[in-house]
């Protein structure tokens, strides 16, 4: 697929807090693709406000360690017990601005961002570049091959450079299977598409995945995006930027609809 071009590359510090990120619906996000992807049905009710993501307490543990090892800020509230405690269902009512979590996975946090910071290879990758970025917001416009202006957005864990080349990105993913599994794994889930789209956000060289899994002995890998894992990443965001405009631009979306194929 060719003539899709980027421009008007932008740092969007208002995005910059997840509130803001999250909320903001008039650009296209690489996880708003994907639910697209999944259900155009979804995705219109998700544009109009009418569902959003569940909230899924298994992700408090990779939001902490980012929280934590990127910005080095720690907003945990250690509660003693289970989830299923009265005690842990109170605090997370008392306390919406906390990342409230029981024991185990409160120490397993702690365990996962020790091991992080003690792992050599990941020292010296990061401490190749003498300026570090965490959590940055960018916006683009991409314009189709019919000419349609699409604004995209994307937050990039932490974006490294020498104030002399082009950055480079490093996306932080723990993984609840072990390495071998997450590598084999990413080429058939978003991050192929991630990784070409933030590529381009942020004019970035090169692109590296850092995955810490969450079970001991927490193994940590550092795994470059490669030019075949950035082309197929840019091909999936193509065919999903299409969809996008032959449903949502040319106005082919219909809510009661069946697909109709063969199999």
């Amino acid at each position: 697929m060719s003539g899709f071009t980027f421009s008007n590359h932008r740092i969007a510090d208002e995005l910059g807090d997840d509130t803001f990120y999250f909320a903001d619906k008039t650009a296209l996000s690489n996880s708003m693709l994907g639910i697209l992807d999944e259900s155009p049905t979804k995705f219109d009710l998700f544009l109009k406000g009418k569902w959003s993501y569940p909230s899924q307490s298994y992700f408090d543990i990779g939001t902490a360690v980012h929280n934590i090892y990127l910005e080095g800020v720690d907003n945990r509230l250690l509660v003693e017990g289970t989830r299923a405690t009265k005690a842990y269902k109170l605090a997370k009512q008392e306390n919406p601005d906390k990342l409230v979590l029981p024991t185990t996975d409160y120490n397993l946090v702690s365990s996962m961002v020790d091991k992080l910071h003690k792992v050599p290879e990941l020292q010296e990758f990061v401490g190749r570049f003498t300026e570090r970025q965490p959590e940055l917001a960018a916006t683009a416009t991409v314009t189709t091959p019919s000419g349609n202006k699409i604004a995209v957005k994307g937050k990039g864990d932490l974006l490294l450079g020498d104030g002399f080349s082009a950055p480079t990105l490093l996306d932080l993913k723990t993984s609840a299977k072990g390495l071998s599994d997450w590598k084999r794994n990413a080429w058939y889930g978003s991050y192929p598409r991630q990784a070409y789209l933030y590529t381009e956000l942020f004019q970035a060289e090169e692109f590296h995945f850092a995955v810490i899994t969450k079970t001991f002995p927490y193994e940590v890998g550092i795994f470059k995006a490669t030019p075949e894992f950035i082309a197929k990443g840019k091909k999936m965001f193509e065919d999903s930027v299409l969809q996008y405009e032959h449903l949502f631009i040319e106005g082919n979306y219909k809510p009661y609809s069946a697909v109709v194929g063969n199999i």
